[in-house]
């Protein structure tokens, strides 16, 4: 296969300067095709106020209806399998670079179409990068399809219609959800480590906005982090702590065959 002709979707939710000052930015540099990016928003309020600070008209725009961070996730999902759109890139609304090495990518088209490629090439259907751009969370040429976190800023997902629909049951560490349903799915996820991305953690609109700020959020991810544990269970991911508040960790070496 010679081109993989891919969609994007982003999600976005009060980021009305930042969606077009960075990921909208980095896809243009990136000569991403315009005509395959998709904008998903809440519903016509928050679309009126994108239209007010850029030109949203370029792109195609899918209005959710969604009021949280699950539901959309998994409303993107649907709208992949309903429109039958075998390659999808997601990727968050405040996405200044992706890095390999620490050094800015400027093929980014190129560089997703290898991504899936070689995805296809381990018969496996979702990958992802490093949520870090520091060297020393970085692997030069490595490719791992071990039990790892795929960061939900940047992922791609390739569509099976004939395997089992996966749907995140949580909000905060929906991203940890979808890695560990496919790897049990699929018996593995690709990620690629020598690449990383550049973005601001925790910042305003988003998450945070949608669940009414910073505070809120952590409430929710402690919440979530034990739902997670009695849904996988120990032998899976184990919680921790850190400077946002409590985080999940997966364990490498946890085996499976998939379906």
């Amino acid at each position: 296969m010679d081109y993989i002709d891919y969609y994007v979707y982003i999600p976005s939710y009060q980021r009305y300067d930042v969606l077009y000052e960075t990921t909208l930015d980095l896809l243009d540099r990136g000569e991403v095709d315009p005509t395959r990016i998709i904008v998903f928003l809440k519903d016509e309020e928050e679309y009126d106020k994108y239209v007010e600070r850029g030109n949203l008209y370029l792109y195609e725009v899918v209005l959710t209806n969604c009021s949280n961070i699950k539901d959309t996730r998994n409303f993107l999902r649907l709208h992949q399998r309903s429109n039958k759109h075998k390659y999808v890139l997601q990727i968050d609304d405040d996405i200044e670079d992706i890095v390999c090495m620490g050094k800015k990518v400027e093929e980014l088209d190129t560089l997703i179409q290898k991504f899936f490629m070689e995805t296809l090439d381990r018969n496996l259907w979702f990958w992802g990068i490093t949520p870090y751009q520091n060297n020393y969370f970085l692997r030069e040429n490595h490719i791992s399809t071990n039990l790892n976190y795929i960061c939900g800023a940047f992922n791609g997902h390739i569509l099976d219609e004939d395997r089992p629909e996966i749907k995140t049951e949580v909000g905060h560490f929906e991203d940890f959800y979808f890695s560990i349903g496919h790897f049990l799915r699929d018996g593995g996820v690709v990620r690629f480590n020598s690449y990383g991305l550049v973005t601001k953690l925790f910042g305003d609109g988003g998450i945070c906005g949608s669940l009414g700020g910073k505070n809120n959020r952590k409430q929710e991810m402690a919440e979530n982090a034990e739902i997670m544990a009695d849904t996988f269970g120990k032998d899976i991911l184990t919680i921790t702590s850190n400077k946002w508040g409590v985080g999940l960790k997966l364990n490498s070496k946890y085996k499976s065959n998939g379906i």
